[in-house]
Parts: C-alpha cells; structure tokens; sequence
C-alpha cells in the first residue's frame, strides 16, 4: 500500500512523475483539432476501439437479395423511362440490371459466407476443459448453517458438515 507524509501530494510517490505530466499534455495536433493532446489521442484511440456493438444476422444472404430486387426496381430500372424509351435503350437497361445483379450475387454470397462462418463460432457450444474451484471452508459452512435439516443431512455426508451446536430446527 502507498503510504505518503501527512498533506503530501500524491505526485511525490510518484517517481520521474513531472516528464510523464509534460509528454502527456505535449500537443499532438490534428487537422480538426489543433489542441489535442498525447494524453487526449490515447484516450479517443482507447474509446474507439472498445465500444464496437457487433451485430451478427440470422440470413443476411437472403435479406441482401431481397434488398437487391427492391434496390434494382427503384435505382437501377426506371420503368417510366422504359416505356418511352427505344427498344436498344431497353437492351441496355437490362444488360445494366443483368450485371447489376451479376456482380451484387457475388458480393452477396461473400458476405453471407463470413456472416455465416461468424454466425457458426457465435453459436459453437464452449468446451471447459478444466477448472479448478476453491471455496473456503467458512463458506461451506455458513451454507451448512443456513440450510434446513434434511437439507443439511443429505448434503452432509457429501461436505462434512458439522452439525451446529445447540441448534434445534
């Protein structure tokens, strides 16, 4: 335990503390912020890499060719534009929603094969292969105490509980 001089500042314990101080407040500036701090960078690498929320989907596969079909209708293919429009233009609209879909597939069952995989080692079952418990003595025995009487007599012979004296229940 650090023990200081009554009144002494905590600063005193620690060795070599003012270089720390003077590294941490240097200036380590960035393009939006020209004050930032060593000590401020390390903080917001910190926080940044620590509060991921991961999200692992059910079907993505499926749920991304769904979102395909309603992204061709709306983006790509312009049904308005195809009923005026020339009979090669149409030709070039539906290579454009063939390749559209030929590329985004392939994407798409990439992206559902490491869903997938994530997904697997999410859901694998977790295998212990040893583990060692220490409980004191004095636990076991407030349990012991606690406990009913035919409680305590079937656990007993397990645990090697003493019987409380002068308790009667």
């Amino acid at each position: 335990m650090l023990m200081l001089p009554e009144g002494a500042p905590l600063t005193q314990a620690i060795g070599q503390w003012m270089p720390w101080r003077t590294a941490l407040a240097s200036a380590m500036p960035t393009d939006k912020n020209k004050s930032r701090s060593v000590l401020e960078k390390h903080l917001n690498d910190y926080t940044a890499r620590n509060t991921f929320d991961y999200f692992i989907h059910k079907d993505l596969g499926r749920f991304l060719r769904r979102e395909l079909d309603f992204f061709i209708k709306n983006e790509v293919m312009h049904l308005d534009d195809v009923e005026s429009e020339t009979a090669p233009n149409v030709e070039s609209y539906l290579a454009r929603i063939k390749a559209t879909r030929r590329i985004a597939h392939k994407l798409i069952d990439f992206l559902a094969q490491l869903e997938n995989f994530q997904k697997r080692l999410w859901l694998k079952k977790k295998f212990v292969l040893d583990t060692q418990w220490l409980i004191s003595m004095d636990r076991v025995l407030r349990v012991c105490n606690r406990k009913s009487r035919s409680q305590r007599n079937r656990f007993a012979p397990g645990w090697r509980c003493p019987q409380p004296a002068g308790r009667m229940e």
